[in-house]
C-alpha cells in the first residue's frame, strides 16, 4: 500500500479479512483459503477465496449474514461494496472493493 491510505481503510481490510476467514472456518468446510489485497487504479481490493462447499443455495443470489452485511455497509461508506460468488470449481469468492482515497 502506498502513502495516503486512510486509517479507515486499514481497519476495514483487517476486520474484513478476519470476518471472511471466520466464515470460511465456520461454514465452508474448506481445506484452503487464499487472501489477496491489491491497490490499483485508485481502488483497494480484498479477495478471500476458499475451496469449500460454496455459498448459499444452488439457485438465486448468495445471501448476506449479519457479519457480511456489516462489511458490505462499511465498504459502501468508503465508495465500494462486497460481492459474494460461488466459484465454478467449488468454494466461494468474497471480493471487497473500495475507493482507495475515500475520506468519509
Amino acid at each position: 500500500m502506498q502513502d495516503g491510505i486512510d486509517w479507515r481503510h486499514t481497519v476495514l481490510l483487517v476486520e474484513s479479512t478476519r470476518e471472511l476467514l471466520a466464515n470460511v472456518r465456520r461454514h465452508a468446510g474448506a481445506t484452503t483459503a487464499f487472501v489477496t489485497v491489491r491497490q490499483a487504479d485508485g481502488r483497494l481490493r480484498l479477495v478471500v477465496e476458499d475451496d469449500g462447499v460454496g455459498i448459499g443455495p444452488r439457485e438465486g443470489p448468495p445471501t448476506f449474514g449479519s457479519g457480511t452485511w456489516r462489511l458490505r455497509r462499511h465498504a459502501q461508506i468508503l465508495g465500494g461494496g462486497l460481492a459474494l460468488e460461488r466459484r465454478a470449481r467449488g468454494g466461494t469468492s468474497a471480493t471487497l472493493e473500495v475507493d482507495a482515497y475515500a475520506r468519509r
